[in-house]
């Protein structure tokens, strides 16, 4: 079965089945049509198929720009966003060197997003309230505590002053209470001494462990900071620093990323 067509005025007519395109020859001497084309219906349609294909062709490039933008994107986003307390307020302070070292080694790695939040900046006034039952929080506060809330991962950079962490420091852990829960945290200690500050660790773990805080195991003790890091927080050794903050980073992206997977 089929559909047939006869063209006026000439010797041919055509015939279209459900499998091809067919032509036939009709003539005075032979009235006997005879099969003289036949193209199968792919074959026919080929010129329609190619300007689909062609269409199509161009919607799957511009699915693949757009693919590539969402890939983008999405790699932007899931980068963590790491927070650098700088904990000194003291006039000629030297750890914050250390702070912006890490800042710098963190973007340029592209490890993570950074941004130090610089506590001499604040200049908190002595704490007297947790930020949750103060009734009328200052907005410094309020954007510190979000900041905190915000980031993936914590470093904390502290001097070690007398065997101990600066005032700072303790007056900004014990402000915030619920913004510090399982909240990932590598401490970073300096000094001008030998020792890089190592002293300070066990104190300020215990009061990170007692609001429920997740300290990172890797330390990341700087003594002599003030040759080891100029202003700019470029190392003096920067090869040897690099090797070492690797590990270190290495370990509070670990925990950052066992966070996510526990949520």
């Amino acid at each position: 079965m089929g559909i047939k067509a006869y063209i006026p005025q000439t010797p041919l007519n055509l015939k279209i089945t459900k499998w091809s395109f067919d032509c036939y020859l009709t003539t005075i001497d032979e009235p006997k049509s005879h099969l003289i084309l036949r193209l199968p219906l792919a074959q026919a349609t080929s010129t329609s198929h190619n300007s689909q294909l062609t269409s199509h062709n161009s919607q799957l490039t511009s699915h693949n720009s757009q693919l590539t933008t969402h890939v983008s994107q999405l790699t932007t986003h899931i980068m963590p966003h790491i927070a650098i307390i700088s904990s000194s307020v003291r006039i000629g302070r030297n750890s914050h060197r250390v702070a912006l070292y890490f800042q710098n080694y963190l973007t340029e790695n592209k490890l993570a997003t950074a941004e130090i939040i610089d506590l001499h900046k604040y200049q908190f006034p002595l704490f007297d309230e947790r930020l949750r039952l103060q009734p009328d929080p200052s907005p410094a506060l309020l954007d510190y505590a979000a900041r905190v809330t915000k980031a993936d991962g914590i470093i904390i950079v502290t001097p070690e002053y007398n065997g101990g962490y600066p005032a700072s420091l303790k007056n900004a852990v014990d402000v915030l209470y619920k913004e510090w829960y399982k909240k990932p945290i590598a401490i970073s200690t300096a000094s001008d001494g030998i020792f890089g500050g190592t002293q300070v660790i066990t104190g300020l773990q215990w009061s990170l462990w007692k609001i429920r805080a997740w300290t990172v195991p890797a330390m990341f003790p700087v003594p002599k900071v003030q040759e080891a890091f100029d202003v700019n927080g470029v190392p003096a050794d920067k090869a040897a620093v690099d090797k070492r903050a690797a590990v270190f980073i290495a370990e509070l992206l670990w925990c950052i990323e066992a966070v996510k997977r526990m949520v």
